[in-house]
């Protein structure tokens, strides 16, 4: 595709310029808009890895996961896991993102179940603290669901007893099946750990 009209002529080389269209621009005010190292930049020192940090420049959260930053490190790593796991978080305002957040850190709760929280909303504010309200830590005997546990699992009770610690994640997923992922991942562990040592 041809550019200018002159291009093809073969006296093109006397012409001091071209014939180019001009193009109007606006600057911007200084410091409206970071370039992406910057926001990179701004993105570990919120703790956030460098992996994550450049897909969220590439989607232009940046400011949102700073935002949330602001009511602590923890949240805004968080913020930004959930935003790569869960598509549907980038669709909520930055309000409703930093109440899930908190709610997710403090009730221990999954991926799935966070997921699965949004998509039965309408995404809205009043929505998102409805649903977190009516799904905040429901009382579940952790202590006899654990007992349970254990009691279905004498194999993997037999493995943790041989020192293979890692096999109480099998247990803690069990736990978290039973409670339908309501449970606090950290509160399971701790329950079954107590009871294994019984």
């Amino acid at each position: 595709v041809v550019m200018r009209t002159k291009e093809t002529s073969a006296d093109y080389r006397y012409f001091p310029e071209p014939d180019l269209p001009f193009v109007k621009t606006e600057l911007k005010e200084a410091g409206v808009h970071a370039l992406p190292e910057e926001q990179r930049t701004r993105l570990a020192d919120l703790g956030i890895p460098e992996d994550i940090a450049s897909v969220i420049v590439d989607r232009g959260a940046t400011q949102e996961i700073i935002d949330i930053g602001e009511n602590g490190r923890e949240l805004a790593l968080e913020a930004a896991k959930l935003l790569l796991a869960v598509p549907e978080f980038a669709e909520l305002s930055t309000g409703a993102k930093t109440l899930l957040v908190s709610a997710k850190k403090e009730n221990g709760w999954g991926n799935v179940f966070v997921q699965q929280m949004i998509q039965n909303t309408e995404r809205t504010d009043k929505d998102i603290e409805m649903e977190i309200s009516l799904r905040r830590a429901p009382s579940h005997d952790l202590a006899a669901i654990a007992r349970e546990v254990i009691n279905e699992n004498p194999k993997i009770v037999a493995d943790i007893a041989k020192g293979n610690q890692n096999a109480i994640n099998a247990l803690v997923g069990q736990v978290m099946k039973k409670t339908k992922g309501a449970a606090n991942v950290a509160q399971a562990r701790s329950e079954l750990e107590k009871q294994l040592k019984n």
